[in-house]
């Protein structure tokens, strides 16, 4: 009997003991899943943005004093670079160049090839998102389409041209800062930012840029100059934005380089995010691109200008009263009057302006 009692036992803690590790098997398997559930995944991660995005704004707003104007404006500039800067490459199409350290002086042209299956690539999401911004860009500005603001668009060189367009004539000079440069960059850095200009990824070569830009070595403007052959709109108006800051010579010619041939609705966006806040090389670089893009850029120029408030913003407020687009020269009119500047001053920028006597 006791034998029999003590079989019993076994038997039973055995049974026990399956019957736990099948248990534990099952919640193992469980918490596996919800680790790879896609659900949980965006749940964290929207979670993380949150809480990033407000530890961020009350640091600024306890710890610095700011108002959410001030932290709102740096925010949305910053969301549009990036945002635009990965739609500005899915938009390219322009093959990925590989990554190593060999020097790119131009782009090569893109041999002939079949046109893929339009299954074969997924859409993209950064795409649909900036498809969202220019849609309430476009709703808001109430401006036409690209191919018709293209149709009206004539070579840069003929007589029309020349007289429609006010801002031709007027002066441009670039920023008067002495540039200090720290030391000559050495062959291990340029070996880094000439790979750096070819890397796989699109956001390494503006990164590259950038950090040419705000090291300031003497001698590294060769990679900005080289970068002003990117495919890519805004690692080429990082290049010739930082030129000027490192005081090179650049004119006319060069911000129709980095401008190159694109939508005029990339350039507004482009154009866009300086009407927050923008320094003076980049206005150096809009008063140019004022004589070669389309009306909706060169509005949002013009606000960037009056937003910058130095001692051409008058005059180019002035200008754009004139221009042809009714759109912009509405706009210069009514922002004309809400500065309510003295008539005298308005009339002397009127007749330098028509005058064209610089």
């Amino acid at each position: 009997m006791v034998t029999l009692h003590n079989a019993h036992e076994a038997t039973g803690s055995r049974t026990a003991m399956a019957g736990s590790a099948a248990t534990a098997s099952s919640a193992y398997d469980t918490t596996h899943h919800d680790d790879g559930n896609p659900v949980v995944k965006k749940a964290l991660i929207a979670l993380v943005i949150i809480l990033v995005i407000g530890g961020y704004a009350a640091y600024e707003i306890l710890v610095n004093d700011k108002s959410p104007d001030e932290i709102v404006a740096p925010l949305l500039s910053q969301g549009q670079e990036v945002i635009a800067l990965f739609w500005d490459t899915a938009d390219q199409g322009a093959a990925i160049p590989p990554p190593g350290g060999q020097e790119v002086v131009a782009v090569p042209p893109t041999p002939e090839v079949a046109p893929a299956p339009e299954t074969a690539v997924p859409p993209a999401p950064e795409a649909d998102i900036q498809a969202d911004i220019q849609a309430d860009v476009s709703s808001i500005d109430e401006l036409p389409a690209d191919a018709a603001e293209r149709s009206v668009e004539r070579p840069r060189d003929s007589p029309s041209y020349l007289a429609s367009n006010p801002y031709l004539e007027l002066p441009n000079p670039a920023p008067r800062d002495k540039i200090q440069f720290a030391r000559a960059w050495s062959v291990q850095e340029e070996e880094v930012w000439r790979s750096g200009l070819t890397h796989q990824f699109v956001w390494q070569q503006y990164k590259t840029v950038q950090d040419v830009v705000s090291l300031r070595l003497a001698g590294s403007d060769a990679i900005l100059w080289e970068a002003l052959n990117n495919p890519r709109l805004w690692i080429r108006m990082k290049a010739v934005v930082g030129l000027v800051k490192l005081g090179m010579n650049v004119g006319d010619n060069a911000v129709l380089q980095a401008l190159g041939e694109e939508r005029p609705s990339l350039l507004a966006n482009y154009f866009k995010r300086f009407t927050v806040k923008n320094d003076a090389a980049e206005r150096f670089v809009m008063r140019y691109a004022l004589h070669t893009v389309g009306p909706r850029a060169r509005r949002h120029i013009i606000q960037a200008l009056v937003v910058g408030r130095d001692e051409l913003s008058g005059l180019y407020l002035v200008a754009a009263t004139l221009d042809k687009d009714r759109r912009v020269s509405g706009w210069a009119q009514a922002e004309l009057q809400r500065r309510s500047l003295p008539p005298g001053e308005v009339e002397e920028y009127r007749s330098q302006v028509t005058s064209s006597s610089f």
